[in-house]
């Protein structure tokens, strides 16, 4: 019995041993890991710094100063909102999220003080195909349409 289970060990680290050799020799990226993307960096790179790949050091700072200003719902207004950061007043509906204690952004660039997460392409923008451009098109006029009531009921009749 002991014989048994020995063996029976042994043939099970000879295989956990081979596996990653075998991920290896198959050119597997190894993802295992823990991954943070608490960062102010945009995913996408915003307007304003369109045509600018990575900032100065005083550049950087003065972003990442504007960023967590702009972005901490400890500073929000509840009656005023925060329009910069898609919040609109109470007035029209608009109604604040959680305090700044619940969020894990970054408060900080990206060591490399890229302007955005994407890198390639150069304009750092997501790459959409005419047809994904072709279905967020559609997609919004959908919205507008049924979340905007007609004016009269004639409006819907002709």
């Amino acid at each position: 019995m002991k014989k048994t289970l020995v063996g029976g060990f042994a043939w099970l680290a000879i295989i956990a041993l081979a596996l990653p050799a075998a991920a290896q020799a198959r050119r597997e990226p190894n993802l295992a890991g823990i991954y943070s993307f608490s960062t102010v960096t945009p995913l996408q790179r915003p307007d304003a710094l369109s045509g600018k790949a990575v900032l100065s050091d005083e550049e950087a700072a003065a972003f990442e100063a504007e960023e967590n200003k702009r972005q901490n719902r400890d500073l929000f207004d509840p009656e005023k909102g925060q329009p910069s950061a898609g919040y609109a007043p109470r007035a029209q509906g608009g109604v604040l999220s959680y305090n700044e204690f619940w969020y894990e952004r970054g408060s900080k660039l990206t060591k490399d003080k890229r302007t955005s997460l994407i890198y390639d392409p150069p304009s750092g923008t997501v790459p959409f195909t005419a047809a994904a451009r072709a279905r967020v098109a559609l997609r919004s006029l959908l919205i507008v349409v049924i979340t905007r009531p007609p004016r009269s009921f004639a409006s819907c009749m002709a």
